[in-house]
């Protein structure tokens, strides 16, 4: 009852052994829905609300089930990126149909912001600069993903802007090449990302606890369900679904107006935390 709406929805219909995970899995999504959301932790840094959340269980352990939070929070979002998309595609198809001719069609510059994890490092700064500053997000239902597509030289470079990107209110990252053909800026990084696999995945995913990466991250580990009934999730209400719909609304509203245009950064104090947080941090040290 202590928690937030919209987090508190989802966790009142997850099973008793998901109720953690289910938490954390909603904070990469509500801090991209919020991204102009800045606070001020307790070293007096400004903060944006940046998010990387690993959901670690076995195989058939139910963990998936946590994608219907992405999927019911994001479904207007991923609506306006499709249409970017189609913007994008169409121009390709017109650039192909005159390519012949002396004056070229310009660019379009959609805001991409759902975007799946095997992305390119071009690509991922492209939308990055195209997003004006507001956060990306990608959900990985296996974090193998992360892996398979981030090999060798590409995988360091990822890593960089995952740290990067959880460093306050994101720290600035870019590349400069002089082939036309990469794409070449410097902006800040702000990305979100939620992913979900096995224990093996993710050790694969994090080989080195000292490169800075994994304590950026928030871990949570599913409780085995091996020998357990299969966990039951109860149906959203009409009325959850009402206050989830609201409280989306008004995060993307603190982001963008009705024309697309990206809104000044909206600042919150967070005073009336920093006591109980610092309590917090105490405890943990003495443990």
């Amino acid at each position: 009852e202590h928690l937030p709406p919209l987090i508190r929805e989802f966790v009142d219909t997850a099973p008793d052994d998901f109720k953690a995970a289910t938490a954390l899995a909603c904070l990469p999504v509500c801090g991209f829905l919020g991204s102009r959301l800045r606070a001020r932790y307790i070293d007096g840094e400004l903060q944006a609300p940046s998010f990387i959340v690993n959901v670690i269980a076995p195989a058939a352990s139910g963990k998936g089930s946590l994608l219907r939070i992405p999927d019911i929070c994001l479904e207007r979002v991923r609506k306006m990126d499709d249409l970017g998309r189609e913007e994008e595609a169409e121009y390709q198809r017109q650039t192909k149909l005159k390519k012949n001719e002396k004056k070229q069609l310009e660019e379009p510059q959609p805001i991409v912001r759902d975007i799946p994890a095997k992305v390119s490092v071009a690509q991922l700064l492209k939308r990055m600069v195209q997003a004006q500053g507001l956060h990306l997000i990608s959900i990985s239902p296996e974090a193998d993903t992360l892996t398979n597509s981030n090999k060798s030289g590409a995988w360091a470079q990822k890593s960089d802007i995952y740290r990067i990107a959880m460093d306050n209110d994101g720290g600035r990252y870019g590349q400069d090449y002089k082939s036309d053909v990469s794409f070449s800026a410097t902006c800040q990084m702000r990305y979100n990302l939620l992913t979900l696999g096995t224990p093996g995945a993710f050790a694969r995913a994090y080989p080195d606890v000292e490169d800075g990466l994994v304590t950026r991250c928030i871990m949570v580990e599913l409780p085995s369900q091996f020998g357990k009934p299969m966990p039951v999730r109860k149906e959203l209400t009409s009325r959850q679904m009402q206050v989830i719909q609201k409280k989306v609304n008004a995060l993307m509203a603190l982001c963008q107006d009705e024309a697309g245009n990206v809104m000044p950064e909206h600042h919150l104090s967070l005073n009336w935390l920093c006591g109980g947080m610092s309590q917090w941090i105490g405890e943990q040290r003495m443990q």
